[in-house]
């Protein structure tokens, strides 16, 4: 199943806005480059894991206009499905 969301690129935008907004500066008071890599892989590392988890949590449960919508927040919802794998033969419905 493949999970599409906006907020990949949202996130991007964002993140770019961000440092738009940022007075200038003069490169004395810059980072060394490879500092800079290294904060932007770890953001990425650790925040975008993050924001991916909250685009399926939206879909699940929240969005209940989404096709992938499952059921609101502390409620279960059970999907009976036709393939077993367990190879005895009493697992399968009846």
């Amino acid at each position: 199943m493949k999970i599409t969301t906006p907020l990949q690129p949202a996130a991007l935008v964002v993140t770019l806005a961000s440092f738009a907004t940022v007075a200038p500066v003069q490169s004395a008071d810059l980072p060394p480059v490879d500092e800079i890599k290294a904060i932007a892989e770890e953001a990425t590392l650790y925040g975008l894991p993050l924001v991916m988890l909250y685009g399926i949590m939206n879909e699940y449960a929240i969005n209940k206009d989404s096709s992938e919508f499952k059921a609101p927040f502390n409620e279960i919802k059970n999907e009976p499905r036709g393939v077993y794998a367990c190879g005895h033969r009493n697992c399968h419905p009846q």
